[in-house]
């Protein structure tokens, strides 16, 4: 059986660990014993009256008055801090949904001012210049208009540029 670390004791609520045999003769010569040879605590207030309490215990009523102004006075200041707080949250708020409402209208004004790009008008011929035989001829047969197959891409362009005929 190992006999270290052993715990030896002053009272039944004070102790120390002892690591050796030489560390446990240091702690019995100043005092410690065995767990079953301790005494009880010994409680210093049992059996005293009121006028037996040490005064430097308790606070003077003074001190205890200064006290609570103190905590008084520091629960004010909070409310105050408190308050401001509030009324600059408010004012924050109401300073983004202002901007907010001048982003939108600045958004409007840009977007009224932008320069818009020039539509082309519907009635205008399309640009028939690069096309090719073949799409010319899609074009006219889409169209309805009758061709030779031997016309050449001027002939045709002609015949997709010309004013329409209508009977009178």
């Amino acid at each position: 059986m190992q006999e270290y670390p052993k715990a030896l004791y002053i009272d039944k609520k004070k102790s120390s660990i002892a690591k050796n045999a030489e560390h446990e003769k240091k702690l019995r010569e100043i005092g410690f014993v065995d767990y079953s040879e301790a005494p009880e605590p010994i409680n210093e207030n049992i059996g005293q009256t009121e006028s037996q309490v040490n005064d430097v215990d308790l606070i003077p009523v003074e001190q205890f008055d200064a006290l609570g102004e103190k905590l008084a006075e520091k629960e004010q200041q909070l409310n105050v801090v408190v308050s401001e707080r509030d009324k600059l949250k408010a004012e924050n708020d109401d300073l983004k949904a202002q901007l907010k409402k001048e982003q939108e209208l600045v958004d409007k004004l840009e977007a009224a001012t932008a320069p818009k790009q020039p539509e082309k008008p519907q009635d205008a011929a399309p640009d028939y210049s690069k096309l090719t035989a073949k799409e010319l001829r899609e074009i006219l047969d889409a169209k309805g208009f009758k061709y030779l197959q031997r016309d050449n891409v001027d002939t045709l362009r002609a015949l997709l540029t010309q004013p329409v005929k209508t009977e009178e």
